[in-house]
């Protein structure tokens, strides 16, 4: 299967795929309102596949700012891995309106470490969770880890079969009005890929009725 044939999706599989993934962080933003005792709204706008070769520039074209990272690898019925992805900048932005106060920069980095785990953890495994569930997939998910760099520096640290697939959906988080915007990544092995396609087809064929 070439490359190019691996990141085709039609407009309707996409579309399905955008829903499920927002069903999936609508689910983490319950948990997380309830966890933190804070308002958070969740949206994801829109998704793009890609593959690793265009991944840093799709991500974050400037390839020297800073990012904070959360990354969960997954094995089952497929096997990859996902990462939520933020600047660090609006990464730290964004646990201070959680906690509604400033901190000084070393305890802002142990802070911003701590929270992003823990959002990143129930986000992660929700939006996991969420295409398992619905298509019945059987997945097993290790422990978060948390990454700071920048975009080459994350992608390196990345595990990721040769050809994997990668869908890239900008994740939109209200906090107190103000928005921030974060990037989840999933890391789809290409040998389950058509498995996966199949069943996405299936589900917007349902959804489209």
């Amino acid at each position: 299967m070439s490359s190019k044939k691996s990141v085709s999706l039609s407009e309707r599989q996409i579309e399905a795929l955008r829903e499920l993934i927002n069903i999936g962080v609508g689910h983490g933003a319950e948990v997380l309102n309830t966890m933190l005792q804070s308002h958070i709204a969740l949206n994801v706008p829109e998704i793009q596949l890609t593959d690793i070769n265009e991944l840093e520039r799709v991500l974050y074209p400037d390839s020297t700012s800073q990012l904070s990272a959360v990354e969960m690898k997954y094995r089952g019925n497929f096997t990859g891995s996902v990462e939520l992805i933020f600047p660090t900048e609006d990464a730290s932005k964004m646990v201070s309106l959680l906690i509604q106060d400033e901190l000084p920069p070393g305890e802002m980095d142990e802070l911003r470490s701590a929270t992003l785990q823990e959002i990143g953890n129930v986000l992660l495994n929700a939006v996991m969770g969420t295409i398992s569930n619905i298509f019945s997939f059987s997945l097993k998910y290790s422990l978060p880890t948390y990454l700071e760099g920048d975009v080459g520096t994350l992608i390196s640290q990345v595990e990721y079969e040769p050809g994997s697939v990668i869908i890239c959906a900008k994740t939109r988080f209200t906090v107190a009005d103000i928005q921030v915007e974060g990037t989840l990544v999933l890391f789809f092995s290409l040998t389950y890929f058509d498995d996966l396609l199949s069943k996405i087809e299936t589900y917007s064929g349902f959804t489209d009725r």
